[in-house]
């Protein structure tokens, strides 16, 4: 009897939101930065930083929405993320055989003008598998942030033609709503 209602407990317990801690931070000056397990999403004006941390948070949060997929019994219609550290990868579920390239980097190395495209493609599916989550989860409608294809509160998560400090807020608004789904 014990061991039933201890292994009850457990299964009421949710280890994801202690595996993932997503965090919105202050920074002063009503600046704020988006975090995974204290790893930065974004960087603001005045403080940068460097690219394999992005690379490496993006990654974290990309074995995030798997493992939530995952434990939801959920699967991606659309895209789908494919979680490797700091070289992750999203795939477009979609591209079948035709001559689109079916992955898109969740990481930067040389941020040049073809690796910018990349990145703001694979951050534009993530968005869609954060809302589908949601959606599967039946809170769609109550996360804290709305999202409506590859926006979220009429934001565009690219970093290509979106200021940083539009794009931070955008992250920014995407990880309060990804907490939710978490949660």
């Amino acid at each position: 009897e014990n061991v039933r209602s201890g292994i009850k407990s457990l299964k009421d317990v949710s280890l994801l939101p202690k595996l993932f801690d997503i965090s919105i931070v202050s920074s002063g000056d009503k600046r704020s930065m988006a975090k995974i397990n204290n790893l930065r999403l974004v960087w603001i004006a005045d403080e940068k930083v460097d690219w394999d941390e992005l690379s490496a948070a993006w990654g974290l949060a990309s074995l995030c929405l798997q493992v939530t997929a995952r434990v939801c019994q959920a699967p991606f219609t659309m895209f789908r993320p494919l979680p490797n550290g700091s070289s992750s990868l999203m795939e477009d579920l979609t591209a079948g055989s035709t001559a689109r390239a079916p992955y898109s980097n969740l990481f930067v190395r040389d941020p040049t003008r073809e690796n910018i495209a990349s990145f703001d493609k694979a951050l534009s599916a993530f968005v869609v598998c954060v809302y589908e989550l949601a959606e599967r989860a039946g809170i769609s409608a109550s996360l804290p942030c709305r999202i409506q294809g590859a926006s979220v509160m009429g934001m565009s998560m690219c970093l290509t033609g979106n200021s940083v400090e539009k794009w931070t807020q955008a992250v920014q608004f995407l990880f309060r709503s990804l907490k939710r789904v978490v949660e």
